[in-house]
């Protein structure tokens, strides 16, 4: 009964459950006697707390007596409804976008622009579209390397404006003379853009989306790697046999070793350079004339 805080259950509330699992009802006035003095002034709330949540009920003898309830069937029936809320609130959630675009109006079919302003403002707003995407993150910018990273499996790629000169870092950061825009995507639902730190347009799904993807992929394929990202001469066979159509076990083959390592050694090809599948792996080693 580990991780149950998004179910309104804190570690009190399993304290007292546990003191009540595998015994028969038992009165307030036994269950305080059992409790940890440390608990005992907070036994009540907690008794209502888990008789809301439906894992103890209450008798009608008296004095009423109390007992657990199975916990795989209450926990099941309260995962149940609290799925049912956030279905709701999903539901409130885009009534509400509903007619928040509706108040502020459109700029063509489908179509939301939002002005933000100030530098914290454009801050959350990006750190927003970092947490909410599912697909990739694509960022044109100028100045630093981005410190901010989306979740674990999805794509992150930056065009930075910044000298030749620049040192290795992420592998999906290229760099170009100058950017065109401040720019960053978010799957193809959001983009924040403009060319100020403290003024962008928040842009939702639309064609003006797919057009400022179509900039970015540009100015990706306009940019060049980073220094030190020149693959090796095993990594180089790799790709070369890669580009004949040899499956892994025979690269494995050829390079003496396991297909285990080949599949590695791919998988972080295809991470230094930000791709996500061999074809775009393929391509790309091709446009840098590595086969």
């Amino acid at each position: 009964m580990k991780d149950l805080a998004s179910l309104g259950l804190d570690d009190t509330c399993v304290q007292v459950y546990r003191l009540l699992a595998g015994r028969p009802a038992v009165t307030r006035a036994q269950l305080h006697a059992r409790a940890p003095a440390a608990l005992r002034p907070r036994l009540d709330r907690v008794l209502s707390t888990l008789m809301g949540v439906g894992l103890v009920t209450i008798n009608q003898a008296e004095p009423p007596a109390y007992a657990p309830v199975a916990p795989d069937l209450a926990l099941d029936s309260l995962v149940a409804v609290k799925a049912g809320a956030l279905a709701a609130s999903q539901q409130a959630a885009a009534d509400l976008a509903s007619r928040y675009q509706e108040r502020f109006g459109r700029c063509g079919p489908g179509l939301v622009v939002e002005s933000v302003e100030g530098v914290a403002a454009v801050r959350r707003r990006v750190e927003q579209l970092y947490l909410l995407a599912r697909d990739e993150v694509r960022r044109l910018d100028t100045g630093v390397e981005p410190t901010l990273r989306p979740a674990a499996g999805v794509g992150h790629r930056v065009v930075l404006q910044a000298a030749p000169t620049s040192g290795p870092g992420d592998p999906g950061v290229r760099l170009v003379a100058a950017v065109p825009v401040r720019l960053v995507l978010c799957d193809q639902r959001f983009a924040l853009v403009g060319t100020a730190s403290d003024r962008m347009l928040l842009v939702r799904q639309s064609a003006l989306i797919r057009a400022l993807g179509a900039l970015f992929e540009a100015a990706w394929q306009e940019a060049y790697p980073r220094p030190g990202e020149e693959p090796t001469a095993e990594e180089r066979h790799i790709l070369e046999l890669l580009s004949t159509g040899a499956t892994d076990e025979t690269i494995g083959r050829r390079l003496g070793a396991s297909t285990r390592t080949v599949r590695r050694r791919i998988h972080e090809l295809m991470g230094r350079i930000g791709v996500t599948t061999r074809l775009q792996l393929g391509l790309e080693a091709s446009r840098r004339g590595w086969v």
